[in-house]
């Protein structure tokens, strides 16, 4: 079996059922796409501070 990261697995969400609720916290319900879309920001940010993936030894 692959092997999916999350990632993958929130972008296949986000295409696929833009508009359905993912995520509720409180009063604070976002759909997948606006939880892709903060993921994606949050990655140029990360990135912007010189963090790449992998390991830390």
């Amino acid at each position: 079996m692959a092997s999916l990261s999350v990632a993958a697995i929130l972008a296949e969400n986000a295409r696929r059922r833009p508009d359905k609720t993912a995520l509720v916290e409180g009063d604070l319900r976002l759909t997948f796409a606006q939880v892709w879309q903060r993921a994606r920001e949050q990655a140029v940010e990360l990135v912007g501070l010189v963090v790449r993936p992998g390991r830390s030894e």
